[in-house]
């Protein structure tokens, strides 16, 4: 048997560091076992619990990423976790601020075998090579994707999985691919994308030290079809002798290139559509070509100071208004960054 667990978080003020961490009394053999039971858990509460829905439909849209399975819902999250690893994570709590949490380790499975190796994550949950598939080439072909730029592998963890094996994510000129094994490829171009849902890039601190930063970005297609780039890395301004072209670093900016690129192919319709004057919704924030939607009323672009995206919360704040009028977490809102760009525009035009 081995030593699989599932932990939910959630906020609570009487709970140190205000968090709940709940970990489900029983373990599993493997990742995937821990994985599917917690699928069912939150499956059977979707009908009456509207974060455990979201969870649920989050949960199943992952790819099948070995030893990470993190489902975050603004302001609670699920955690699939070895018991053999260290049970400390960095969870988002209601207005997306990271907070360490510490996890109790469960007591160890009387039937686990002795002297396991400690596996701990690396410098990057992925790792490079040069080669495209022929498969993935004929696609990336025939949807005229342009030049390819990178080739990234998520690794499956085991003493008989070779390190060449797992899912592939092929970065291109104008989209990716992701290539799951035993299926058939996915392309995702970036004039396709209708939708881009990215948590803050996060820095994770441990005993005042530097461990490492985890990036995440959700496109979706105007099909419905939604892929994800997501992982962990060593960012070299906190990290002395880290690799700035590392694997990680890599992916990282692939999903900052596909967010900014995104975010240009619809900028224009966004702003024909505000001048035509429609009113855009983001998450709770409305726009118009008059201003900003607040809990008084619409907010003049006059009178608009800045909108940032700062510590995993937007905020837009109001000349001579000690409080903003609007502070809502980043995991809240779709297009973050076309909403930032668009109350820039708004903002010089006023």
């Amino acid at each position: 048997m081995g030593e699989w667990h599932w932990a939910a978080v959630a906020p609570d003020t009487a709970a140190p560091h205000g968090f709940k961490v709940s970990f489900h009394a029983r373990t599993f053999g493997t990742e995937q076992e821990a994985r599917d039971h917690l699928q069912g858990y939150l499956d059977a509460r979707s009908d009456t619990d509207g974060d455990c829905a979201l969870a649920a439909e989050r949960l199943r849209s992952l790819s099948g990423y070995a030893y990470r399975v993190n489902v975050h819902v603004p302001g609670k999250a699920w955690h699939v976790l070895d018991g053999e690893a260290e049970l400390k994570r960095f969870v988002a709590d209601l207005q997306g601020v990271v907070r360490p949490v510490a996890f109790r380790r469960p007591a160890p499975s009387a039937a686990a075998p002795p002297g396991r190796v400690k596996r701990r994550l690396a410098d990057s949950s992925v790792f490079q090579e040069t080669d495209v598939l022929p498969e993935a080439a004929r696609a990336a072909e025939e949807h005229k994707l342009g030049r390819h730029q990178d080739t990234f592998v998520m690794p499956r963890f085991g003493a008989f999985k070779p390190k060449g094996a797992g899912n592939r994510v092929y970065g291109f000129e104008h989209g990716l691919i992701r290539h799951d094994e035993g299926a058939a490829p996915q392309v995702f171009r970036w004039d396709q994308i209708v939708k881009v849902l990215r948590s803050a890039v996060t820095h994770h601190f441990k005993n005042g030290r530097y461990t490492n930063t985890t990036f995440s970005y959700e496109l979706t297609r105007s099909d419905g079809a939604r892929t994800s780039i997501d992982g962990s890395c060593h960012d070299p301004q906190y990290k002395r002798h880290a690799n700035p072209d590392s694997p990680g670093m890599r992916y990282a900016r692939l999903g900052l290139r596909a967010d900014e690129r995104i975010t240009r192919i619809l900028l224009p319709d966004a702003m024909a559509a505000l001048r035509r004057g429609e009113s855009l919704t983001f998450g709770q924030i409305a726009i118009s070509a008059a201003g900003v939607q607040g809990k008084k009323g619409l907010v003049p672009w006059s009178e608009i100071t800045t909108a940032e995206a700062r510590d995993g919360n937007v905020v837009i704040n109001r000349a001579g208004k000690f409080w903003a009028v609007h502070n809502r977490p980043v995991l809240a809102i779709s297009n973050v960054s076309l909403l930032l760009a668009l109350v820039d525009i708004c903002r010089r035009d006023a």
